[in-house]
């Protein structure tokens, strides 16, 4: 699925612009197609969508763009925020600890070292955000030099003795410099299934080049989704009780590069073998001499559309757009998904390919690529697996994994990798990789600027409403499998994904969307949220949720009405408490005890706990625990945060996991049932559990 990278530094800007769109790898083929300019907002600064980034100079109007400027006038369009270089930063640790050593040996405190003199009380105050700033962020923590040198002046301290005279004059140098921050613009990624990359990188010339440019095509259209759904300005305030105004613009502004390969890779990955990234030093940085030989990576075409955050608004301004990014991150998915349908129905049309799903509810791949040519031709990702289960890492460990081997670099011809990728798909195939290209290809016959024509059977067959309705819908696999409220277009990006001989244009799959969402034996509309400023924001639940949460509250009702849940007898509650006091060497307050005695004694179905960080949630929980394990009942815990449930498990023993419910589960309701009709935490909190609610 596409994805979004926030661009908040000029060096993201650089990436994009060294035709590696942030890859940070040589890994670019020679005859990739150039940087291509897109976005119809592009005239209104004097560039023609479509003309290609050949020279510096084009860079250099690219730039202008990125930072808010028109690349012909310099008239800054659009402010972008700015703060003190970090260079001009000192950390905030060293001045601490210098001052308390300085106050000690005075007899004094730091606040008595700066309480003299003229405006003591300005140099108090910033010095108490320093110490605040220094408890927030650790040894993270930075401040100007400038304003170090305030504080160290009044206390009597030399910066030079603090920090020594060259970590000094280096900040001082950059004291008064500023750097552009802020979304500046905006990297979104739309890649293809791994079956046709394979088929581009190993298909003879012309029709590599043939299957490339219907990429492209596909992405222009996924573009102008984006423009037509994320293309628009906010004006006036957003909050506080106000709502800005939407306004239409000319269009986006951008540039998009296609890449044909992934980043490289060991020749010789085994399973338990450490990716480059594990032979970093402390400071992250590799050593190149111990890295292994790398070959070309493996075909995987994708392409970046790099998007500046500023478009010409009807009213005559130049605005930031989709609502600061928010909407474009939400509609990411559906271009990803409308580029991929895109490609189905154009490949069939004019290559002949069919397309299949492997495993259900997965990608769809070209029929005729083998199997072990699509996982073989999958190293990076295999290898990056391989590191995650061998360091024992979670599941979302793949990011950070992944950049630690960005910095492998190689210089290849396209040549010399098509031979390569050839050479090995033929192996993997067990056969020659031009029997396997025929068979995935077979209506290619040579160059055909729009294609043979359309195949056998017409244009692409849509599945039916209800068909589509009844996957999407799927109560366990679905789009409310893991959520009770979806967006339009979530489930957009979600029919279109369905579509497996793809779509004509992105109006047919809207149609066959309001066709989903008129069906209401599984439907259920919902009223408007806070995102209505946004594009296709309209809100949906499905009816065995709304079943779901019927039962939960007919639960909760019967619970604090006379029915009795995980009651505890009252002195076993109070020994509880006594042994759990006994332990923390101090006592509840009158507050908590009420707590306490509410949650063991009064047998509710459903309790909740409100308080502020610190306030003894979690010591409450663990008397809490104590009391119900007292009375043999079960006690689980449940969150939707990992760390929040390893949190309570640490501080409470209470055996807790993350999950998706309904809404979020307060971290003092843990599950309470009885051993004889025990369920667990999941089933307890799922939104569609008829077992004993939660205690």
């Amino acid at each position: 699925m596409g994805w979004v990278t926030k661009l908040s530094a000029d060096a993201q800007t650089e990436y994009r612009l060294d035709e590696t769109c942030g890859c940070a790898v040589d890994y670019r083929l020679a005859n990739d197609q150039p940087l291509e300019w897109i976005g119809q907002g592009l005239r209104d600064v004097g560039i023609e969508p479509g003309s290609l980034l050949l020279t510096d100079d084009d860079r250099d109007d690219a730039r202008a763009l990125v930072a808010g400027c028109d690349p012909g006038t310099g008239e800054q369009l659009v402010d972008r925020k700015q703060v003190l270089d970090p260079r001009g930063k000192l950390a905030a640790r060293t001045f601490v600890d210098a001052m308390r050593a300085a106050a000690e040996a005075a007899g004094t405190t730091p606040a008595g070292l700066l309480d003299h003199g003229t405006a003591p009380k300005t140099r108090l105050k910033r010095y108490a955000q320093l110490e605040r700033g220094l408890v927030r962020e650790g040894d993270a923590h930075k401040v100007p030099v400038k304003e170090l040198g305030v504080l160290a002046r009044a206390a009597g301290l030399d910066l030079d003795v603090v920090y020594g005279a060259d970590r000094v004059a280096t900040a001082m140098q950059w004291a008064s410099a500023k750097v552009t921050i802020g979304n500046m613009g905006f990297d979104v990624t739309l890649e293809c299934p791994k079956t046709l990359s394979v088929v581009a990188g190993t298909a003879p010339t012309a029709l590599g080049k043939a299957l490339r440019d219907t990429y492209m095509e596909a992405a222009r259209e996924s573009v102008a989704y984006l423009e037509d759904t994320c293309g628009y300005a906010m004006a006036g305030h957003h909050g506080d009780g106000q709502r800005a105004e939407r306004r239409d613009t000319s269009g986006l502004l951008g540039w998009a590069m296609l890449h044909q390969a992934a980043r490289p890779v060991p020749d010789a990955p085994a399973a338990d073998a450490p990716v480059d990234g594990d032979r970093a030093d402390e400071d992250g940085a590799v050593d190149e001499d111990q890295q292994p030989r790398h070959s070309p990576g493996d075909p995987h075409l994708h392409v970046h559309l790099t998007l500046v955050n500023m478009a010409h608004a009807d009213d005559g301004k130049w605005r930031t757009i989709a609502a600061g990014g928010r909407d474009l991150h939400r509609h990411a998915r559906v271009a990803d998904a409308y580029n991929e349908a895109r490609m189905r129905a154009l490949t069939a049309r004019r290559f002949g390919m069919r397309w299949e799903r492997r495993v259900p509810g997965g990608a769809w791949e070209v029929v005729g690529v083998p199997e072990e040519m699509r996982v073989g031709f999958s190293r990076r990702s295999t290898a990056i697996a391989a590191s995650i289960a061998t360091k024992g890492l979670g599941p979302g460990a793949g990011k950070s994994v992944g950049s630690a081997t960005r910095r492998a670099k190689l210089s290849v011809t396209e040549d010399e990798t098509r031979a390569v990728w050839r050479e090995r798909g033929t192996a993997l195939a067990g056969r020659d990789v031009d029997l396997v290209v025929a068979e995935a290809a077979p209506g290619w016959d040579g160059p055909h600027p729009t294609g043979p024509g359309t195949p056998p059977g017409g244009p692409p067959r849509l599945p039916s409403p209800t068909d589509v309705a009844a996957r999407i819908w799927d109560p366990e696999t679905g789009l409310t499998s893991h959520r009770k409220v979806v967006t339009r277009v979530d489930v957009l990006a979600a029919v279109l994904e369905e579509c497996g001989e793809g779509v004509e244009n992105i109006a047919q799959a809207q149609a066959l969307t309001d066709q989903v969402l008129d069906l209401t034996e599984w439907v259920v509309p919902l009223p408007g949220g806070g995102q209505r400023h946004m594009s296709d924001a309209a809100r949906y639940t499905t009816v065995d949720i709304v079943e779901a949460e019927k039962t939960v509250t007919a639960h909760a009702i019967a619970g604090m009405r006379g029915r009795r849940f995980a009651a505890v007898p009252v002195d076993v509650a109070a020994a509880a408490v006594e042994v759990c006091e006994t332990t923390q060497q101090w006592r509840f307050s009158p507050e908590q005890l009420a707590v306490l005695d509410r949650f063991l004694t009064a047998g509710n179905a459903i309790e909740s706990l409100v308080g502020v960080a610190g306030a003894g949630k979690t010591s409450l929980m663990t008397a809490a625990r104590t009391g119900w394990e007292a009375r043999d009942l079960i006690v689980a815990g449940a969150s939707t945060a990992s760390v929040a449930a390893e949190n309570l498990f640490r501080e409470s023993a209470i055996p807790a996991r993350s999950s998706k419910p309904t809404a979020p589960a307060p971290k003092s309701c843990p599950s309470a049932t009885p051993s004889s009709s025990a369920r667990s935490a999941s089933a307890a909190c799922s939104p569609r559990s008829t077992g004993s609610p939660t205690a």
